[in-house]
C-alpha cells in the first residue's frame, strides 16, 4: 500500500510524508504532532496496529481538522468522513457462506 501511495503522490506532484510508527506510544507521539504539522490530509494504514488505535486516530484527525481515508468501512462509526477498502463485515459472512457448503 505505501508504496502505491508514494507512487501516486510522485505522479500528482503531491508530497507524502510517512510516519513510521510501531507501538502505541509512537501512535500517541505521531497524533501529538499532527496540529503542528503542515498536513493537509491523513491516509490511515490497515496494519492491525492503527486498527486497535482507530478511535483514538479519528478523533485526534476531528481534532486537528484534517482529511483522513480509513481503510474500513467499519471506521465510520468513529465519526470519520471516508473509508476505502474492504467491507470486513461482508467478508466474514461470505467465508462463513462458504465453510458451510
Amino acid at each position: 500500500m505505501l508504496e502505491e501511495a508514494q507512487k501516486a503522490a510522485r505522479t500528482l506532484s503531491v508530497k507524502l510524508e510517512t510516519l513510521g510508527v510501531r507501538n502505541g506510544d509512537e501512535i500517541d507521539a505521531a497524533l501529538r504532532a499532527l496540529p503542528r504539522g503542515a498536513a493537509d490530509g491523513v491516509i490511515v494504514s490497515p496494519d492491525l496496529l492503527f486498527v486497535q488505535n482507530k478511535n483514538k486516530i479519528a478523533q485526534a484527525v476531528r481534532k486537528a481538522k484534517l482529511v483522513a481515508i480509513f481503510p474500513y468501512k467499519e471506521n465510520h462509526d468513529d465519526g470519520v468522513l471516508m473509508s476505502y477498502g474492504a467491507n470486513v463485515t461482508e467478508g466474514a459472512r461470505k467465508v462463513a457462506v462458504y465453510a458451510t457448503r
